[in-house]
């Protein structure tokens, strides 16, 4: 079993800790304050929480089944690690709806109004590209080589190990259940918004 480091921490440790509750909290006010303001249409709060709810899956297992630890001692007492899996599914949740965004800002509406599978494509890349940049820079969060969680490969000094391939699928996923039930269920009702591209 990996065991974390007794080195205390450093400046650079707690502004990454204050990243991980900051940039999931941030984006959910930042969406809900959009909303409110007639910025972003209702649907996309049900795209936040369909986020949040997939993404808690990953990152919860990846606790109970010891995928991970911290790189410091210290990080488990500001970070408990059974109640983490919460925050970081909604930062998890605030890069999936960027994501769609962005693919949204290139092709338009009609991503959610029939699937498209450059869209799923590229949120296939966009994921597996911001975990390898998150994951070889962020020092606070170790994976754990265990044989159900091999390593494959490493990155900047960093073991990447294999359930962090999930990133590949997991935008793909995500995507199909915006276009087939968060967006038909809570999307506009106009006919005219539903087919303008």
């Amino acid at each position: 079993m990996d065991t974390c480091s007794p080195d205390p921490l450093v400046t650079s440790d707690l502004i990454f800790v204050g990243v991980d509750y900051a940039w999931g909290l941030g984006g959910l006010l930042l969406v809900l304050l959009l909303i409110r303001f007639g910025k972003l249409e209702r649907w996309v709060f049900g795209a936040f929480v369909m986020g949040w709810a997939i993404t808690s899956s990953f990152e919860l297992l990846q606790q109970v089944l010891s995928f991970t630890y911290p790189a410091k001692c210290g990080i488990e007492t500001l970070e408990p690690k059974y109640i983490m899996w919460i925050f970081h599914a909604a930062g998890d949740s605030v890069l999936l709806l960027l994501f769609l965004g962005i693919c949204f800002l290139i092709w338009g509406r009609r991503i959610l109004t029939k699937f498209h599978w450059p869209t799923a494509i590229l949120m296939g890349i966009f994921g597996m590209t911001q975990e390898f940049i998150v994951e070889t820079t962020q020092r606070v969060w170790v994976y754990s080589d265990i044989p159900i969680n091999p390593v494959w490969a490493t990155w900047n000094g960093r073991e990447m190990t294999v359930q962090q391939w999930h990133w590949l699928i997991l935008p793909v996923i995500y995507y199909a259940l915006i276009r087939f039930w968060i967006y038909p269920k809570f999307g506009p009702k106009d006919e005219a918004a539903e087919t303008e591209s």
